[in-house]
């Protein structure tokens, strides 16, 4: 069950880096025009709230993943597919961690790169 939130989280990422990069490219021109500032303000608004959203509904589909195993460890056909030996396997916890912190990161990211580096250069 796992394996959809590392997924989820990929795909997070690779959005993330497409954010950044047309970010980025919009640096290129020596002279910035008013549509350049405001695609960069979009990106920012857009990274921003995909980076809030993705902390919030990561967190409660990791709440409702956990809530399901608890109840699938007591379906007979559900248990033994899932869980071997009749016991609650609590998962792989190695990606569990990543999937608050990313976000966040990448949210300060955006912050920092708002206040500091050049949305309104």
């Amino acid at each position: 069950m796992e394996i959809l939130l590392q997924h989820r989280l990929n795909t997070f990422i690779v959005a993330q880096a497409f954010l950044a990069g047309a970010f980025f490219t919009s640096h290129v021109p020596a002279e910035p025009s008013s549509f350049l500032l405001s695609a960069r303000i979009a990106l920012v608004v857009l990274a921003t709230a995909y980076s809030l959203a993705f902390i919030f509904l990561s967190a409660r589909m990791v709440a409702g993943l956990d809530r399901l195993k608890e109840l699938l460890v007591h379906d007979p056909v559900f248990a033994l597919y899932y869980f071997p030996g009749g016991k609650f396997v609590a998962g792989d916890r190695r990606i569990r961690w990543l999937i608050p912190l990313i976000p966040a990161a990448v949210l300060v990211f955006w912050l920092v790169v708002a206040v500091v580096g050049g949305v309104f250069r």
